[in-house]
């Protein structure tokens, strides 16, 4: 009986340590006013998004309101990525993204972070390093992909 308790809880550790901390990134988003953006390989059309074909795949975009609820419909497994962009309202407002990311580590040239965070489940690898998230601000917005902005900023 103590061989298969210990087996139990053996099995329940693992299950703790291999178990993603992943969140859906459009939650990231939430607060803010502007256009969310998923990068999939579906040709997903409605009513409340637009679709542009990107060459193999699409580009869905949708207002941030919504992105919750396009996420759900969308088929999870041809989703490459994500993003959005939101006017600028204060200084605080890319440190305050920054921390609600839980960015571990980054890389800052003029007007453009990448970045690692724990929570994002895309990543690219860049010169030897793993990124998933790329911020660039300009003098009135702020685009954050995951794990890179595909289209422009």
């Amino acid at each position: 009986m103590k061989k298969f308790i210990c087996f139990l809880v053996l099995i329940a550790i693992c299950f703790l340590i291999f178990q993603n901390n992943y969140v859906p990134v459009n939650n990231f988003a939430s607060g803010y006013t502007g256009t969310y953006y998923f990068y999939t390989s579906e040709d997903f059309c409605s009513n409340f998004t637009t679709t542009i074909n990107n060459g193999n795949d699409y580009i869905v975009s949708c207002d941030i309101d919504i992105a919750s609820f396009v996420y759900q419909i969308l088929n999870y497994n041809c989703i490459r990525g994500e993003s959005f962009q939101f006017t600028k309202f204060g200084d605080r407002d890319l440190e305050t993204l920054i921390s609600k990311l839980g960015i571990q580590y980054f890389s800052k040239n003029e007007d453009e972070i990448l970045g690692y965070s724990s929570l994002v489940p895309y990543s690219v690898k860049l010169n030897n390093s793993i990124f998933n998230v790329q911020i660039a601000e300009t003098n009135s917005k702020i685009t954050i992909g995951f794990p890179m902005i595909l289209g422009s900023f």
